[in-house]
């Protein structure tokens, strides 16, 4: 049951479960250079973040829950030590 849940979409065009948590992934790998180039120079310019293409690319949705989580988990307690 959890498994159909959470690869079921919300509403039309909205992310499942599994790519909202990606995308929160995404996030984190954004933020995660910029964290370290702000660390690195005094101006600062980022490329922009296309989040649907982001999650789309990567196929969250065809993940496990398991690895999805455990990865998210991992980058964000890297960042806190960033």
């Amino acid at each position: 049951m959890w498994t159909r849940l959470l690869r079921a979409f919300r509403a039309a065009g909205k992310w499942t479960p599994k790519e909202i948590v990606g995308h929160l992934i995404d996030s984190a790998s954004n933020n995660h250079q910029r964290f370290v180039r702000a660390q690195e120079v005094s101006a600062l310019t980022f490329p922009p973040y296309a989040q649907e293409h982001w999650v789309a690319c990567q196929h969250y949705a065809d993940r496990s829950w398991d690895d999805i989580v455990t990865l998210w988990q991992a980058y964000n307690r890297h960042l806190a030590h960033v």
